[in-house]
């Protein structure tokens, strides 16, 4: 049965599976106000954290353990959750974000419905936000406008207070495109899927035969069978199991041999080799040649999947 069969998220939070052998083998998803393991704790009734503001959001403490926070430019929502303009919402210049009298004009961007502010004589800033006629903004893309690798795009030229914006890379966002997604640099582990949570935290959504944070660990006792048990390297090939995929196993082959399985003598003329060991498919599968020569794989059969069939489907 599911673990979230019995739904154990509260306050309307969206339960999702993350493998029978992690603890706890589910992970919730919270709606805005709420957090916690099972989304129980009201963050209307906490006080402020440094986590719950988001976007570089200011959390403000109203008294009796309430508090409000104090959005940046392009967010709004009761946590700064929401990024004016992105799929799904409304015109972002509906909000009337250009300040000082400034002009309003949307285009798309990266897929995205974005907007930019044409300013009056004696503003600048994104939004307009800046009286500043004695020292007008003579170049708006300076080399730490945009951050991690965007590109900025001066607006406004035909004034002496140009803006600019910033076209943000793939998995970053914020109106200079300083917030990382955290699932970038890919942490999650053995084939899980990396869920961001905001652009603040990530997890992992393991398989079920892995836990951990990233999921790193394999299971004991989880029906897994050992790549190297029997041994597949041949003339004294000793078999390690690849950290990176636990998988996939690689022969560290003693001298004179080489191969994959240390099935090659360099002293001796190459000679024709039986790919198909009787140790390197499992669970009956069927070995069979590539057409090459030089190759084989494994005809896995029902309910067996892997490069060797050493997986049973669930």
């Amino acid at each position: 049965m599911s673990p979230c069969t019995n739904n154990p998220c509260l306050n309307g939070a969206t339960c999702l599976t993350n493998g029978p052998f992690s603890n706890p083998p589910y992970n919730c998803i919270c709606k805005n106000d709420f957090t916690g393991t099972r989304c129980e704790k009201n963050l209307k009734l906490t006080k402020c954290m440094s986590s719950l503001c988001l976007n570089g959001g200011t959390c403000r403490s109203k008294g009796n353990d309430m508090f409000y926070c104090e959005c940046n430019i392009n967010f709004t929502g009761s946590r700064c959750d929401t990024h004016v303009g992105k799929p799904g919402s409304n015109d972002p210049c509906i909000s009337n974000p250009c300040q000082n009298g400034g002009t309003c004009r949307t285009f798309n961007l990266n897929g995205q419905k974005a907007f930019y502010c044409e300013c009056k004589l004696g503003t600048s800033g994104l939004q307009c936000e800046n009286r500043n006629q004695n020292n007008p903004q003579k170049n708006p893309c300076s080399s730490d406008t945009c951050l991690n690798g965007a590109t900025c795009l001066p607006v406004n030229l035909n004034t002496p207070y140009p803006s600019f914006l910033c076209k943000c890379p793939p998995l970053t966002t914020g109106p200079r495109c300083e917030l990382i997604d955290p699932c970038k640099e890919t942490p999650c582990k053995n084939g899980a899927t990396c869920i961001s949570k905001d652009y603040e935290s990530y997890f992992c959504q393991c398989s079920v035969r892995y836990t951990g944070k990233e999921c790193e660990t394999l299971v004991q006792g989880s029906g897994i069978v050992n790549l190297c048990q029997p041994n597949p390297c041949k003339n004294g090939g000793v078999c390690r199991i690849m950290k990176e995929n636990t998988n996939l196993f690689t022969c560290k082959c003693p001298f004179p041999f080489s191969g994959i399985i240390c099935d090659i003598n360099l002293n001796q003329k190459p000679v024709q080799t039986n790919l198909c060991s009787n140790s390197l498919c499992l669970n009956g599968a069927t070995c069979r040649s590539n057409n090459d020569g030089k190759s084989n794989f494994c005809q896995c059969p029902v309910k067996y999947t892997g490069s060797r069939c050493e997986i049973l489907i669930q």
